[in-house]
């Protein structure tokens, strides 16, 4: 979830107010029912109300259907 969080700072100023949804791969099935949590604790609760700023619907894709990795979401070294 930190991926997504950081990725979204990162395109705030694009991705905010658009009114358009935006698709967001992600490979953990558990992430896919993190905004559907009705009992979360503090900081998920933050990350959340972040997370409702944004117009994005969350689809998981198998890691191996996902064919190449994009370069952009991984370490340098």
């Amino acid at each position: 979830m930190l991926v997504v969080i950081r990725g979204l700072e990162n395109w705030r100023h694009l991705l905010e107010n658009v009114k358009f949804k935006f698709k967001i791969w992600i490979d953990y099935k558990s992430l896919e029912y993190f905004m559907k949590v009705q009992k979360l604790n503090g900081r998920q609760a933050c990350r959340a109300l972040y997370l409702s700023i944004f117009n994005f619907t969350s689809k998981h894709v198998p890691r191996t259907k996902m064919g190449k990795i994009d370069i952009l979401s991984r370490r340098p070294n």
